[in-house]
């Protein structure tokens, strides 16, 4: 199902969503890859609205498997802590 941009997202989530969503664009510059390789839109928003705090929170997100943890993990947490 299509999830509408504005469905459920409060102003602090979003933009937490929007730092994620630049990130993701980075990492897909970097590595020539079109973002939704690096992970989904709907990965981005549970990231956003769950906001795990270590790598090893990011584990229970659906999308993100050992290896885009690994990869990606970091970058994607630093950028919510700032």
């Amino acid at each position: 199902a299509a999830v509408d941009e504005g469905e459920h997202l409060d102003p602090e989530m979003l933009a937490r969503f929007e730092k994620l969503r630049s990130v993701r664009l980075e990492l897909a510059r970097q590595k020539q890859l079109p973002p939704y390789v690096i992970c989904h839109d709907s990965t981005l928003k549970t990231i956003a609205s769950i906001v795990p705090r270590d790598l090893e929170a990011m584990q229970q997100i659906k999308g993100m498997g050992p290896y885009k943890i690994e990869a990606y993990g970091q970058a994607f947490l630093d950028v919510m802590a700032e």
